[in-house]
């Protein structure tokens, strides 16, 4: 006899209630697929329905929208309601695609293990940032300060945000200088810059020629500056604005939701934000309060695939004990409107695991590379995917 064993990279959706805990578990999803982005492995996502079909079907589905795959040590009642989800012969080809954006997050790993000073906040800035881009369906990856090596492609990208983000090697720093020379843009906050890879100051701050100390100085007194380097600008702010927005998962605030951003602090995000983001290539124009998105590209076929997921039938508020009873979907009785920046299209439609068969949307071009799509409402019940065929 013999066996085989396969090492995989398996993570957890750690709460066991994915519903009401649908801002900080979406994030994490995206966070998680920083491992395929630096180390191209597939991704595994654990689930815990609690015996709840809904909170299996949630969670499934903020696994799918980042192309994962789920797993599940807890049965529910309707189980077999699942197969149609999970063995969806419609899905996404999750082994050629990839997310449809030129924005990337940096999760530094050696800030979260080594800043000393930095270590409680730094988790909740930079997921706090993730945070508020989902809520407004700004598209955008994660990346693991690993893959910030010379032989890292840096060209897909357009915008690098890498809030909080204390430690940075020379050679981090060479990569991301040449980056932002030749036309991109980076984002930095607060200390960023000022430690080494294993925390230990720098003997120069990390960009400091072009960061000048009368930059630093300038942006103690304003939201945040922009300083050109070659084609491109690093954008940094003093200020850690991004921790306003951030959920943290219900399990770690006792089963009680507990977020409550200040908005004064929202609008100087949505500020600074809209700066360092500029013109993407997925632009939500009219998109329903907890509807979230993710726009994919299949790199064999050329298609797009714009995901949906409906959360807005999630009532959790300030204050509320946890889990909220009767987790029940709510149909969205609006248009969802969008531009896509596609150099060509051919066939649109909607396709879902909720019901068979196809469901029209309309598709308009409105530039020389780009069309507004609307998908009608009533479309959206729980959760789908708008095709889109060059």
């Amino acid at each position: 006899m013999s066996a085989k064993s396969k090492d995989f990279l398996g993570t957890e959706i750690m709460s066991r209630d994915v519903w009401d805990d649908y801002r900080y578990n979406f994030t994490s999803r995206n966070m998680y697929n920083s491992l395929r982005e630096t180390y191209g492995s597939p991704i595994f996502g654990l689930v815990y329905p609690d015996g709840v079909l809904n909170y299996a079907i949630f969670g499934w589905a903020c696994n799918n929208m980042f192309g994962q795959v789920t797993w599940s040590f807890s049965s529910t009642i309707d189980e077999k309601m699942l197969n149609r989800y999970t063995s969806w012969p419609e899905n996404m080809n999750n082994r050629t695609s990839v997310p449809y954006t030129d924005v990337t997050l940096i999760f530094s790993r050696s800030t979260r293990d080594w800043s000393v000073k930095n270590m409680a906040d730094y988790p909740k800035e930079i997921m706090g940032t993730g945070q508020f881009l989902s809520e407004r369906n700004v598209q955008h990856t994660f990346l693991l300060d690993d893959a910030l090596t010379a032989g890292f492609d840096m060209s897909r990208f357009r915008a690098l945000l890498a809030p909080g983000m204390d430690c940075i090697s020379t050679e981090q720093e060479e990569l991301l200088t040449r980056f932002v020379f030749n036309g991109g843009t980076l984002f930095l906050t607060g200390e960023a810059g000022t430690l080494d890879p294993y925390g230990e100051p720098r003997a120069n701050r990390a960009f400091h020629q072009i960061l000048t100390d009368d930059k630093l100085l300038e942006a103690a007194r304003t939201d945040f500056v922009t300083t050109p380097h070659g084609k491109g600008r690093i954008v940094y702010a003093s200020k850690k604005h991004a921790i306003n927005e951030y959920a943290a998962s219900i399990r770690d605030t006792r089963m009680v939701y507990t977020f409550s951003p200040d908005p004064t602090i929202t609008s100087i995000n949505e500020k600074i934000l809209t700066d360092v983001i500029g013109e993407p290539l997925f632009r939500p124009i009219s998109i329903p309060a907890k509807v979230f998105v993710t726009a994919y590209k299949d790199v064999e076929t050329g298609a797009k695939m714009v995901h949906l997921l409906n959360a807005t039938g999630i009532t959790a508020k300030y204050g509320d004990a946890l889990p909220t009873p009767n987790p029940t979907w709510k149909t969205v009785e609006e248009e969802i409107t969008f531009h896509i920046s596609l150099p060509s299209l051919s066939k649109a439609y909607y396709a879902t695991p909720d019901s068979e068969g196809h469901k029209a949307v309309n598709w308009k071009k409105t530039c020389e590379n780009g069309f507004t799509i609307t998908v009608p409402k009533g479309t959206l019940e729980k959760y789908g995917i708008v095709y889109l065929q060059p």
